[in-house]
């Protein structure tokens, strides 16, 4: 095949996909395409030129506005921080000062005498039982049903 020809079935789909008409010669009969005269395309490229303007305009606007925000954030974040290590500061210090009154209270005051017996094994491990539980066997509160 020759590289410089373009096959007519290749001419009449590339045509029928741009709404061009194509003779069998290859030549275009008619086609949908508007005729764009000098004065509107120079309208065009300005109305172009305005909108790429605009839309730089605006990009640069965008790109001010989120770095604004961004530096609120952070100093919002840096006062959370920074009243959260304040409060943490503020808290140990009462416990601190909680734990301080605690041992002062403690060697202030004398340890207490109970006028009570203890209760428990007063004689070196040996157990005194009521009337009541001599009575009962011993195995009386470990039976197992069964």
């Amino acid at each position: 095949m020759n590289k410089g020809k373009v096959n007519l079935q290749a001419r009449r789909q590339l045509g029928r996909l741009s709404d061009e008409v194509v003779d069998d010669k290859g030549e275009i009969l008619s086609s949908n395409i508007p005729v764009i005269e000098k004065g509107q395309e120079e309208e065009k490229v300005a109305e172009q030129q305005t909108i790429n303007q605009m839309k730089t305009q605006k990009e640069a606007w965008a790109k001010k506005r989120i770095k604004e925000i961004e530096d609120e954030v952070h100093l919002l974040n840096q006062k959370r921080q920074e009243e959260m290590r304040k409060r943490h500061e503020q808290k140990m210090a009462e416990q601190k000062q909680k734990e301080g009154d605690q041992q002062e209270a403690q060697k202030a005051q004398p340890p207490e005498i109970s006028s009570k017996p203890k209760k428990g094994l007063p004689f070196w491990g040996k157990r005194i039982k009521t009337a009541q539980q001599q009575a009962q066997p011993e195995t009386a509160g470990r039976r197992v049903g069964g």
